[in-house]
Parts: structure tokens; sequence; C-alpha cells
């Protein structure tokens, strides 16, 4: 486990600031500066709607086969994801 000790630690507003000193010649400057998360979900929804077949063919064979999943409650929640249709699996962002 990594644990930095409480006199080293960062201000609590400060985005990521070890991973910007520690990677500083990993890291890209744009991502260094960073000072919030990115957003991916237009490209999870656009991945999940080209690849919808793969995880639907897991979900109704060998995951099913395994009695891990229901595989109807499984493909309609797959189907609503990738329709954007899930809300209520996003935590809603603050305006502004």
């Amino acid at each position: 486990m990594l644990r930095t000790p409480l006199d080293r630690r960062p201000p609590l507003f400060a985005y990521k600031p070890l991973l910007s000193q520690t990677m500083t010649s990993l890291l890209p400057p744009a991502a260094a500066a960073r000072t919030t998360k990115g957003s991916f979900d237009t490209d999870h929804y656009v991945g999940l709607r080209a690849n919808l077949p793969d995880p639907q063919t897991l979900a109704d064979g060998h995951l099913a086969g395994l009695g891990m999943v229901n595989p109807t409650s499984l493909g309609r929640t797959l189907r609503g994801a990738a329709a954007d249709l899930d809300k209520r699996a996003r935590v809603p962002r603050p305006a502004g």
C-alpha cells in the first residue's frame, strides 16, 4: 500500500499532486496541469453500442451457464446502457 506521511500531504484542493510530481517525465504537460477529471461518457456509450454483441454473448452463454447472471436482466441492462437510458447508474454532476 502506498501512503504519504501527514506532513507531506498536499492541500485538499490540489488535483493529484503526487501523480503530477512523481510522473513529470511520463505525463504530458497538459495532463499534469489538469485540475479536474475528464469525462469519457461519450466514448463509453459509443464503445458499448459498437461492441454490444460481445457482452451480450457472454451474458447469454458463459456467465449464464455458470449461474453468475440472469441473462434476460443483464441483456436488458446492457441494451439500456448502450442506448444511454440508464440514468440511475450516473452520479449527478454539480451545476456550474
